[in-house]
């Protein structure tokens, strides 16, 4: 019965008064993406718009979008909750309210935004409601958090076209103020990190089909020890 009520709160949305304290000091996070070199925060070069997309487990969700051409780059957080600056352990315990989403920087002169909400559409299951296959959880759900009426006019037809009437992605106007709701937090520590360390060296294993022996060479090199199974973990799971 624990575990029936614990999975049945994991899929229910916090009451403000039960959401988690959080912090009001911002949580220290990197500045640039280690695939592209790449600015994670403001102010953009010139023709670089923001959207902040939700398609469950933001790791390989923010892959999709880095490899898209005339994204200027992309980065993993929170929005849409309640908690302010939470930890990646608290958006998971189901008591921040947020959605892991990912923020895309993406050149308007280069690449359109439909583009965009097609690779978006296309690489999750948005019928799912408060999980993406075997992650469940609020923090798994789908949505679009736009930045201007454009946006979210393009938004709003491209769901329109969907064949299916069930489609549960919320469409929001996104600011980046400190307004509830609406307010973005980066991914902070290790986690990030990895996971782009990870995706590049799979990416390069895939590319240049080099040994593992080879690649565990990359890993001692540029990882402490203590950080290793970690990795080692992910690389079992290819």
């Amino acid at each position: 019965m624990f575990n029936f009520l614990h999975a049945q709160k994991k899929l229910e949305l916090p009451d403000p008064k039960q959401a988690l304290p959080g912090r009001e000091i911002p949580l220290s996070t990197p500045d640039t993406h280690f695939v592209s070199g790449a600015s994670l925060k403001p102010p953009f070069p010139e023709n670089v718009q923001t959207v902040l997309l939700g398609l469950g487990c933001f790791w390989g969700a923010e892959r999709i979008f880095w490899q898209t051409e005339g994204v200027y780059s992309t980065a993993v957080g929170y929005a849409a909750g309640i908690t302010p600056n939470p930890t990646y352990e608290e958006v998971c315990s189901g008591m921040t309210g947020h959605n892991e989403v990912v923020l895309v920087c993406f050149d308007e002169t280069k690449v359109s935004f439909e583009t965009l909400l097609k690779r978006f559409w296309e690489g999750h299951n948005p019928t799912q409601g408060m999980r993406q296959g075997n992650d469940v959880g609020t923090q798994y759900r789908s949505g679009i958090y736009v930045t201007s009426g454009e946006q979210k006019t393009a938004a709003e037809a491209s769901k329109k076209k969907l064949p299916a009437s069930s489609y549960s992605s919320r469409i929001r106007q996104h600011h980046n103020g400190d307004s509830g709701l609406s307010k973005f937090f980066l991914c902070r520590g290790l986690s990030p990190t990895i996971s782009c360390k990870e995706s590049s060296w799979i990416l390069r294993i895939r590319r240049d089909r080099c040994s593992l022996h080879q690649y565990l060479n990359i890993i001692k090199k540029k990882w402490e020890a203590d950080r290793l199974p970690i990795v080692l973990r992910y690389v079992n799971s290819i």
